[in-house]
C-alpha cells in the first residue's frame, strides 16, 4: 500500500524494488533512486519516439518533463510519481506499437513490457493520478489512430485491439491473487474518511493555481505564494500548450493549414482537464468518467504531461511558416500581455501573496522569452531549450545527490533507537511534537502509534474512544502528530487538514501502559518527564531528540 519492499510475487514484477533483493541495503536504496531517475528518461523517451519523428525534440521533451517543479518536487514521495509516470510512458508506448508495428519481435516485446509496466503502474494505487493518465492514455490512442488515417500511415486495428485486450486481461489475472490477498485492506480503505469518502465536484482550483506554473521559474520554497501551504502543493508545470494550441488554430483559420489530429485530441483533453479544475461539473459526468475520485490539484499532473507532450508533438509536426511575421509578434506580445495582467490583478488583490516580487518579475521576463521564440518556427527548439535551462537552473538542487546512507544509518540518535528496540523489541514508541522522527522510529523496526499511517490503529482508537465519537477525525489516512493535552488526563483529537490531525495524549493515560507504551520521543529535555512516569535514556539537543523510558 505504500510502495516498499515486501517478499511478495509482485515484486518480481516491480523493477524499481529489485535492487533490495539482489544487493545490500544501500545499494537496494541507490537501484530504487535510479530506477526513479533513469525510468522517466527511458519511459518517455520511448513514448515521445513514437509520437516525434525528431531526436532532438524527443531529448529536449524528456528533460523538460524530468525538471519540471511537480516532478522534482514530488519525486521521493509515497506513491513513487516517478516510477508510475515512467511505466506509463512505456505502456503508452506498447499501445501504440500494437497498432503500428509489423515485426512480430518488437510485438512481443511491446507485450511484454505493457504487462509489467501496467502491473506495475497499477500498484502504485494513487488513482487521483492514475485516472488522468488513463484518460490521457485514451486520447493518445485516438488521436493516433486519427493521424494515421489522415496520412494514410499503416493502423492495424483489429489486431492492436486484440493485443491490447490480451495485455490487459492477462495484467489482471496476474494482479487477482494480489486482490484476493489485499481485498480487506482496500476496502477498510475505502471505508474511511479519507480518502475513501473523498469526493470531488470539480471548480477548486483558481484561474491563478491553474496557471501558477508560469511562474515555475527560480521558484523556491521561501518564493512561493502565499495561497500555498507547502512547496510540493505549489508546484505545477510551466503550460505552454494554450499557446501552442492558439497558434495551431489560427494558422488553420489563416493558411487553411492542417492540423495534427494528435495535437487535436491532447488540446481537447487538456482543455476539458482544465475546464474541471476551474468549473464544478455534473456529478453523473464525474462518476461515469470517474474524476469525482480525482482531486483538482492531483489533475494537474495529467494535465502537465498532456501540456509537454503537445508541444512536443506540435514541435515536431510545424516545421514550415504558416504565420505571417507581424501575426507572431502580435500573438507572442498578447499572450505575456495576458500573463503580465493576470499576475497584476492577483498582487493588486493580495499584496502580501508574492513573498519576493524579484522572482515573479524573473519568471515573468523568462515567460515573455519563451513566448517569443516559440512564436517564430525555427526558434521553437530554442524555446524549449530555454524552458529546460530555466528549469535545471531552479530545480537542480530539489533532489540532491548522497554517497551512502551513512548519515541516516549510522547517526548516534538512529543507532540508540535500534539498541533500544532490539533490548525490548514488544515496546510500543510515541513521537511528540516532532514531524519526521515518527518515520526514523518506524526505521529502526520499532512499532509506533504517531507518524504516518495508511490505516489507522482502530484497536488502540477504540479503546482510547469506546463511543466512536471521533471516528470522523481519526477514520483518515494521514500523518498523526502527538502533542500534550491542555488538561492533563484529558485525550483528545483536532482535525487540522484531510490527511493531519492532532492526537493529545497525556503520557500517563493508563491506556498506554496497557497496549504497551514503554518509550517517548520529544524535541527537547522535559524536566516533567517524571510526573508522567519517564526518565531520560538519550538526549542530542542538536538533533532534538529526547528519548524517555518507562520507568
Amino acid at each position: 500500500m505504500v510502495n516498499l519492499p515486501i517478499a511478495y510475487y509482485t515484486t518480481l514484477l516491480r523493477p524499481q524494488l529489485w535492487g533490495f533483493f539482489l544487493f545490500d541495503f544501500e545499494r537496494g536504496f541507490s537501484w530504487c533512486w535510479c530506477c526513479k531517475v533513469f525510468g522517466v528518461f527511458v519511459g518517455f523517451a520511448w513514448l515521445l519516439r513514437r509520437v516525434c519523428a525528431h531526436p532532438p525534440i524527443v531529448v529536449l521533451g524528456v528533460l523538460w518533463i524530468f525538471f519540471s517543479n511537480y516532478v522534482q518536487w514530488w519525486f521521493s514521495s509515497p506513491v513513487m510519481l516517478p516510477e508510475m509516470l515512467a511505466s506509463w510512458a512505456i505502456c503508452t508506448g506498447c499501445l501504440l506499437e500494437f497498432f503500428k508495428q509489423s515485426q512480430r519481435w518488437r510485438l512481443t516485446l511491446a507485450f511484454v513490457l505493457f504487462v509489467i509496466c501496467g502491473t506495475n503502474f497499477i500498484l502504485c494505487l494513487y488513482p487521483p493520478y492514475q485516472i488522468p493518465l488513463l484518460w490521457l492514455m485514451v486520447a493518445i490512442g485516438l488521436g493516433s489512430w486519427l493521424e494515421c488515417r489522415q496520412i494514410h500511415d499503416l493502423w492495424f486495428g483489429k489486431r492492436g485491439l486484440l493485443a491490447t485486450a490480451a495485455a490487459i486481461l492477462l495484467v489482471c489475472i496476474v494482479l487477482l491473487p494480489f486482490w484476493i490477498d489485499a481485498r480487506t485492506t482496500l476496502d477498510m480503505v475505502a471505508h474511511t474518511q479519507y480518502p475513501g469518502g473523498r469526493r470531488s465536484g470539480g471548480g477548486a482550483l483558481s484561474l491563478f493555481k491553474l496557471w501558477s506554473g508560469c511562474l515555475a521559474f527560480f521558484q523556491t520554497a521561501k518564493t512561493l505564494p502565499t495561497v500555498y501551504n507547502n512547496i510540493c502543493e505549489g508546484s505545477n508545470f510551466y503550460p505552454l500548450w494554450p499557446f501552442a494550441v492558439f497558434v495551431a488554430v489560427l494558422a488553420r483559420l489563416r493558411r487553411n493549414s492542417s492540423v495534427s489530429p494528435l495535437v487535436i485530441a491532447l488540446g481537447i483533453f487538456a482543455i476539458c482537464l482544465s475546464i474541471y479544475c476551474v468549473i464544478p461539473l455534473p456529478k453523473v459526468f464525474l462518476r461515469t468518467t470517474l474524476l469525482d475520485i480525482v482531486t483538482e490539484r492531483r489533475a494537474l499532473l495529467g494535465l502537465g504531461i498532456a501540456n509537454i507532450l503537445l508541444c512536443c508533438v506540435f514541435l515536431d509536426r510545424f516545421q514550415s511558416s504558416v504565420l505571417r511575421t507581424s501575426t507572431k509578434l502580435i500573438s507572442g506580445v498578447t499572450w505575456f500581455a495576458v500573463l503580465t495582467f493576470v499576475v497584476w490583478i492577483t498582487y493588486h488583490h493580495d499584496p502580501a501573496i508574492f513573498p519576493d516580487l524579484r522572482q515573479v518579475i524573473l519568471a515573468i521576463i523568462g515567460t515573455g522569452a519563451v513566448v517569443t521564440l516559440f512564436a517564430f518556427e525555427r526558434k521553437r527548439p530554442w524555446a524549449l531549450m530555454l524552458i529546460v535551462a530555466l528549469l535545471i537552473i531552479t530545480n537542480l538542487r530539489v533532489n540532491p545527490v548522497m554517497k551512502g546512507l551513512g548519515p541516516l544509518l549510522h547517526s548516534e540518535a538512529f543507532e540508540k533507537m535500534e539498541n533500544l528496540r532490539a533490548s525490548d523489541p514488544s515496546a510500543k514508541w510515541i513521537v511528540y511534537r516532532q514531524f519526521l522522527i515518527s518515520e526514523l522510529v518506524l526505521a529502526s523496526g520499532a512499532p509506533v502509534l504517531s507518524g504516518n499511517k495508511v490505516l489507522p490503529d482502530f484497536d488502540f482508537l477504540h479503546r482510547l474512544d469506546p463511543s466512536a465519537g471521533g471516528g470522523h477525525i481519526y477514520n483518515r489516512y494521514g500523518y498523526v502528530y502527538c502533542d500534550l493535552p491542555g488538561d492533563l488526563g484529558q485525550p483528545s483529537a483536532h482535525l487540522m487538514n484531510d490527511a493531519l490531525y492532532i492526537l493529545y495524549l497525556p503520557p500517563d493515560l493508563p491506556l498506554l501502559q496497557e497496549v504497551g507504551v514503554r518509550y517517548l520521543v520529544f524535541p527537547d529535555s522535559s524536566h516533567e518527564s517524571e510526573l508522567y512516569g519517564f526518565t531520560q535514556v538519550y538526549g542530542n539537543e542538536r538533533a532534538g531528540i529526547f528519548i524517555y523510558k518507562r520507568l
